[in-house]
């Protein structure tokens, strides 16, 4: 019964493993340089930053998280699992940018209706909030759902002001790089670093 209650230990270690903030901190930094990259008329950089962050989030986990949580080894199916969906978010984050960024620039080209190109505005800020869900499905991060939500709710509403698309992706690229770093500053007060004989 308590065993049934506590859950198999590791599940528990795989639901702490995500409670660090490192993912959402760096989640939020890479939506904040695309939508300051779209502000400044570099759109091109856009679909970059992603591949760019996954690494060094990767790099940070492993130099300053796993340090203090101590090195968590998942039996090989899991970490096969997580390697995808690593790999997943990545590929599907390229293509959902890259898919938004052409839609926007050829609908804002064309000489189609002023309602439709107010649409198509909010396209990459609910693109990056389904990303955002598509997260919480595959590392079961309710928190995330949020996040998209607040993606999908700034990309209408920047449309709505009649703002660029880059205006929404860095307000919610901030919120949740700001969320990252709260429960980044509560893991560092709740796990200080193991000394280096336990490590």
């Amino acid at each position: 019964m308590q065993s049934t209650l506590l859950g198999n230990p590791e599940d528990r270690l795989y639901r702490a493993y995500w409670q660090d903030g490192s993912l959402d901190l760096f989640a939020g930094i890479a939506a904040l340089i695309v939508g300051v990259a779209w502000i400044l008329d570099l759109v091109w950089l856009g679909p970059i930053a992603p591949a760019l962050t996954v690494p060094m989030w990767m790099s940070f986990r492993s130099s300053v998280i796993e340090p203090r949580l101590g090195k968590i080894r998942f039996q090989n199916q899991r970490r096969l699992r997580l390697r995808r969906a690593h790999w997943i978010m990545v590929i599907v984050g390229l293509l959902v940018l890259a898919f938004g960024v052409f839609r926007y620039l050829h609908t804002h080209s064309d000489s189609g209706s002023e309602l439709l190109q107010d649409w198509i505005a909010a396209l990459p800020g609910a693109l990056l909030g389904i990303m955002a869900i598509q997260a919480a499905l595959l590392f079961q991060l309710p928190r995330f759902l949020l996040y998209g939500g607040v993606f999908l709710a700034s990309g209408l509403l920047f449309s709505f002001w009649k703002l660029e698309p880059g205006w929404s992706i860095a307000a919610g690229g901030f919120i949740t790089m700001v969320c990252g770093m709260g429960l980044l500053a509560r893991f560092f007060r709740n796990f200080p670093q193991l000394p280096s004989e336990l490590e």
